[in-house]
């Protein structure tokens, strides 16, 4: 007997022109993302049977170590990813028609502590219990104690450039409800790992960076986090660039010298870097004008993706000027 063919959603939204579907995205949902992010969400949804207007996805900028092919190091960039939201697994589970609920948080005790010159209250632990049927009986599955320290999102950079411990917004105004949220995606991954998968989401992995040799990496064509291919031994005397580097001994030059040609530095900055650039420049009361003489370019968008972690240290190095 034939398996029954899989059931299509009839999604109006996607029945719209891809040119159309973006500029909407664009204006309402995905404000300031760039179109070929937006384009990356709109073939998630497509295959996943998504409405993108209920933003089942988030475009995530993030830090990501990867081989620069002009010069053959591994470096730091921002890519933004395209990651599911908590929403998107309480979907899938529900679709399953086996989901049977979920329990009431379970917190650990307060802690105060300062990070990165943020002092916040926040609870050790939190664990969450999600429910499915199996054999017509509602088992248990755990998260088991998801610890604040080991999950929240960090502020991205300092103004050196530098890594920052501190928690970033969302996690000083929220941190019992972002943590409650990454208790309940990992509740759910092992409750529906058939459906759910195992891929974090998008409030789970916030404020990290990618490290192919952590077991994860970005799908050039869709955005999406996948498994990273096993590593080679390093070549001899390759070197690893740490994110945004800046240093007394090592700063950058204050007048980068500009390329020969736009095209050897591959493409331009992506969204969540320029919207990262643009708060440094703002901050640090340093006009746009200023960074595109330095770096030889038109505007701040047109600013190569090769060029971002220079263009972070060239902000640090005039604000502390």
């Amino acid at each position: 007997m034939n398996a029954p063919a899989p059931v299509k959603v009839d999604i109006p939204s996607l029945q719209m022109s891809e040119e159309e579907l973006v500029r909407v995205l664009e204006s309402s949902i995905y404000p300031g993302a760039k179109p070929e992010s937006i384009k990356l969400v709109i073939g998630y949804c497509r295959a996943a049977q998504l409405d993108p207007m209920t933003k089942p996805v988030h475009i995530v900028p993030m830090r990501v170590k990867q081989k620069n092919p002009h010069t053959g190091k591994f470096e730091w960039v921002w890519r933004d990813v395209v990651m599911p939201g908590i929403e998107l697994y309480r979907v899938k589970a529900t679709r399953t028609g086996v989901y049977a609920g979920i329990s009431e948080a379970t917190w650990g005790p307060d802690k105060t502590e300062t990070l990165g010159g943020v002092t916040i209250t926040y609870p050790e632990w939190c664990e969450i219990t999600v429910y499915r049927k199996v054999g017509g009986e509602s088992r248990p599955f755990s998260s088991g104690r998801v610890r604040w320290k080991e999950t929240y999102a960090t502020a991205g950079t300092d103004e050196e450039g530098n890594a920052s411990e501190a928690p970033n917004r969302m996690w000083r105004k929220r941190p019992y409800g972002q943590l409650e949220k990454c208790a309940e995606a990992l509740a759910l991954r092992r409750a529906f790992p058939e459906t759910v998968g195992a891929a974090p989401t998008a409030e789970e992995m916030e404020g990290r960076a990618i490290d192919p040799t952590e077991g994860v990496t970005i799908d050039g064509a869709t955005g999406q986090l996948v498994p990273a291919p096993r590593a080679k031994p390093k070549a001899a005397g390759e070197a690893l660039v740490p994110p945004n580097p800046v240093s007394p001994k090592s700063a950058a030059p204050e007048e980068p010298a500009p390329s020969e040609s736009s095209g050897d530095n591959g493409p331009p900055i992506s969204g969540g870097a320029l919207r990262i650039l643009l708060k440094k420049l703002q901050a640090a009361g340093i006009e746009h004008a200023a960074l595109c003489q330095a770096f030889a370019i038109e505007t701040v968008e047109a600013l190569p993706m090769a060029k971002v972690n220079d263009a972070y240290a060239w902000v640090a190095k005039q604000s502390a000027a």
